[in-house]
């Protein structure tokens, strides 16, 4: 195969050509050039282009197709409305610069597949049969929105039903472990890296052994009713050094643990972690605040998760929902045209349960429980009808009608 990179900057080139070897790719050659030219391509299997380079998107693709070009890639740095919808429209992809360079290995071999939706008839070990492990991302590009708070109930209620869970604190500033109350510092992410800084080869050989497991805690509740393993954040300078290749090697390797799913809880920036995190999870759970900002804020970033392809793995969440804020998850869902899979109504009990270090899963009367369980029914299909309480349009009891009825309710007590 003949890969044609023309691009002034040569760093993609350059990134390509060692990915190419370390996953012993020999047969695949780089032709590598900095400025465009006809006769560069004649003989391309496939084509990675820098778009300044590319004058009218409809004539570029055309010659392409004379040369029987198999794929044309489009370098990108940023959002370019000029070219982008073009070109997608005429058979180009998008590949947004910052994005991990597995990301490109995918686009070029044609082995990169959407996540199919899983139906909700069919059973859970039908699912884990078809999928192996799950690899969920809690996001959102705004901070303030609950993604942590939901990262860890939902943890809490898939291990409640007897699932083995693996909860991985990969946010700059991690709270997993201080919200568990779990004092362990110099462990987690932070021994990890400290292993990893060695040579590939090394670090290689760690990730086959089963010494990863001693970095991982075993959190167990009080009253030793439900456990689930923790990888607690290292400190803010570690995190800010983590790169693309030490993520995808993490991954890869609790992957290979037996668990059933593996909820990840990313932190709000655009970074090269966070990218690496989205090429490898199955979905990514978008959660929204009902306010203007952050509805604004997710729009932007499924726009570059579209230019990067990795948006049909986007779930929408809004959290701390409230009819009297004014803000329709419906118009949101539309917007973004990706699928709302739960709506979590805002209580002030979390609060307070937060402030004591009590997570809300383990208070079973809390009512909130019930819609972390038909979010995760949404993601993994093993709650009953009964624990979700399911039955209304997309298996969400309607919110406003449920305040409407609660008012209702109490205006006939003080009646009598």
């Amino acid at each position: 195969m003949r890969i044609v990179v023309i691009d002034p900057q040569e760093e993609i080139s350059m990134k390509l050509q060692k990915a190419l070897l370390q996953f012993h790719m020999q047969e695949y050659e780089i032709h590598s050039f900095i400025e465009w030219d006809e006769e560069n391509v004649k003989e391309a299997t496939c084509i990675i282009i820098d778009s300044k380079q590319i004058k009218e998107i409809k004539d570029f693709m055309l010659m392409a197709k004379k040369y029987s070009v198999n794929k044309v890639i489009i370098l990108t740095d940023r959002l370019n409305h000029s070219i982008s919808p073009s070109a997608l429209m005429l058979g180009a992809t998008i590949f947004y610069r910052n994005a991990p360079i597995t990301s490109l290995l995918y686009k070029i071999y044609d082995s990169y597949k959407p996540v199919r939706e899983v139906p909700k008839t069919i059973s859970y070990e039908e699912v884990k049969k078809e999928m192996g492990v799950k690899l969920v991302a809690v996001h959102s590009p705004k901070g303030g929105t609950g993604k942590t708070t939901i990262s860890i109930n939902l943890a809490i209620q898939y291990a409640k039903k007897g699932l083995k869970v693996l909860l991985i604190d990969l946010a700059l500033y991690g709270n997993i472990g201080v919200n568990l109350k779990i004092n362990q510092r110099g462990t987690g992410l932070s021994s990890i890296l400290t292993n990893l800084e060695h040579t590939t080869e090394e670090y290689k050989n760690y990730f086959d052994t089963a010494k990863l497991k001693e970095h991982i805690y075993p959190y167990i509740n009080e009253n030793q009713s439900l456990a689930f393993d923790v990888i607690i954040a290292a400190n803010p300078l570690k995190m800010e050094k983590l790169t693309i290749q030490q993520v995808e090697m993490i991954l890869i390797a609790v992957g290979k643990m037996d668990y059933d799913i593996i909820i990840i809880d990313t932190s709000s920036e655009l970074s090269e972690r966070n990218l690496a995190v989205f090429e490898m999870v199955n979905e990514i759970i978008m959660v929204a605040a009902p306010e203007i900002n952050s509805g604004w804020n997710l729009i932007q970033l499924k726009e570059i998760l579209d230019n990067i392809g990795v948006s049909k793995k986007c779930k929408l969440v809004v959290n701390l929902y409230s009819k009297y804020v004014g803000f329709s998850c419906k118009e949101l869902e539309m917007e973004l045209q990706t699928p709302l899979i739960g709506i979590i109504p805002y209580q002030t009990e979390i609060q307070y349960l937060h402030n004591q270090g009590i997570p809300v899963g383990f208070k079973e009367k809390q009512s909130i429980n019930m819609y972390i369980k038909r979010l995760g029914q949404n993601i993994i299909p093993i709650f009953s009808p009964k624990e979700t309480k399911t039955g209304n349009l997309l298996g969400f009891l309607n919110i406003d009608m449920l305040i409407k009825r609660n008012k209702d309710k109490g205006r006939s007590k003080k009646k009598k």
